[in-house]
């Protein structure tokens, strides 16, 4: 659980208009939005709509990204260090 001087470009963009967007945005309102946005994941797959399915995967990376950014932390680095966690498993 790094801090990284320098985001990836990808995720520095989204950080740059997130704090644009919403520069009162707090960790918490970043947290609760992608809730909001898995919930929307989720009901996309009970209908059955893949076109929506797509769309509220992307809204729910770029909250995954926003918070991973407030906190200083990678995308990369963080997927990279839970993968080798996670397929240990």
């Amino acid at each position: 659980m790094k801090k990284i001087s320098k985001l990836p470009a990808t995720q520095k963009s989204i950080h740059t208009w997130h704090r644009q967007r919403h520069p009162k945005a707090t960790v918490k309102d970043i947290a609760l939005k992608f809730a909001e946005e898995a919930g929307e994941v989720v009901a996309a797959v009970n209908k059955r709509n893949d076109a929506n399915l797509y769309e509220e995967i992307g809204d729910a990376l770029i909250c995954l990204n926003a918070l991973a950014a407030r906190k200083g932390w990678s995308m990369k680095t963080i997927l990279r260090e839970r993968m080798v966690n996670v397929f240990a498993r």
